[in-house]
């Protein structure tokens, strides 16, 4: 919301790391990804973007941006 992707890719960093005991989804790498996109990172988000389609199988991209999509297919 706020925009601070510097700040969140911290963050998430920390997130990415912690908490092995929950079911991997693709959630982590979907939200690091959509820093690595806005932070104009895109090799590194596409990677990301990878990653997080398969774990979810798709749903990860369900109701969001297209952008991130054509990122992916592109």
């Amino acid at each position: 919301m706020i925009k601070n992707y510097k700040s969140a890719k911290q963050w998430l960093n920390h997130l990415y790391t912690s908490d092995f005991e929950r079911i991997d989804d693709g959630e982590r790498e979907f939200l690091l990804r959509t820093i690595y996109y806005e932070l104009g990172e895109l090799n590194v988000a596409k990677e990301f973007f990878d990653i997080a389609n398969k774990k979810s199988e798709g749903r990860s991209f369900e109701g969001q941006d297209v952008k991130y999509i054509k990122l992916l297919k592109g």
